[in-house]
């Protein structure tokens, strides 16, 4: 998915105006091989939020229900590094997420190709960490960590939007939803997850640290402390 479908009632003088539903897009904010973004402006308050999708549809009605629930599990959490989410829904047969966003541009607006101290650039990826680990914690993962789901406010605030926006689950159909839950660790296919988004954080903004899966904790807040540790060998 590149662009989501405008509205099938949308007048043909307003075609220069794309629209999702009631959320006018406004600009494409990234996207991956499994997830996108867009800056988009909801019409009825007038108010600037953060769209979020999954490039492709779930599998089937039943795969739809499992994504929504999972994307639903995320919405419920509250810290202070994962940003807020507004609206979880359906439309046109793609789900989607909308998160707060006032104030916050991505990692990718605010870098914009500056070169970041790699003081910021630690205080930074730790955030993203803690906000991963409190989510690992309550046995939701990210699935597709990306510069573009880092929102960044004036004050330096970070938070992180996507939470189990790129469902493996959803799109893979009945495979993984078989597998066994319930107990207190992460089922197989989450704890690599959970390892990957802590990972694929931990190499990008640190290039030159060396990282393995068997030194990351499997979840939570022991995962931060190991990478963030490595920093300071």
């Amino acid at each position: 998915m590149d662009v989501p479908s405008p509205s099938p009632n949308q007048p043909a003088h307003a075609a220069a105006v794309r629209m999702f539903g009631r959320l006018q897009l406004l600009r494409l904010l990234g996207k991956s091989e499994r997830t996108m973004a867009w800056r988009v402006l909801d019409t009825l308050p007038g108010q600037e939020l953060m769209l979020m999708l999954p490039r492709a549809q779930p599998a089937d009605a039943q795969a739809l229900q499992r994504w929504m629930e999972a994307v639903d599990q995320a919405s419920r959490l509250s810290h202070p590094q994962l940003a807020p989410v507004v609206e979880v829904g359906v439309q046109d047969g793609w789900p989607y997420v909308v998160y707060e966003a006032a104030g916050a541009a991505t990692l990718v607006e605010r870098l914009d190709d500056k070169a970041v101290p790699a003081s910021e650039a630690t205080r930074l990826a730790s955030l993203v960490m803690r906000g991963m680990a409190f989510a690992h914690d309550a046995g939701v993962v990210h699935n597709d960590l990306q510069a573009f789901c880092i929102l960044v406010a004036d004050d330096g605030s970070l938070r992180l939007a996507g939470l189990s926006v790129a469902n493996e689950r959803a799109v893979q159909g009945d495979k993984l939803h078989a597998m066994a839950t319930g107990t207190p660790s992460l089922p197989q296919t989450q704890r690599e997850s959970a390892e990957r988004d802590v990972l694929e954080n931990a190499r990008r903004r640190w290039p030159a640290v060396q990282f393995e899966v068997r030194e990351v904790a499997v979840q939570g807040h022991l995962a931060v402390e190991q990478v963030v540790g490595a920093l300071r060998d």
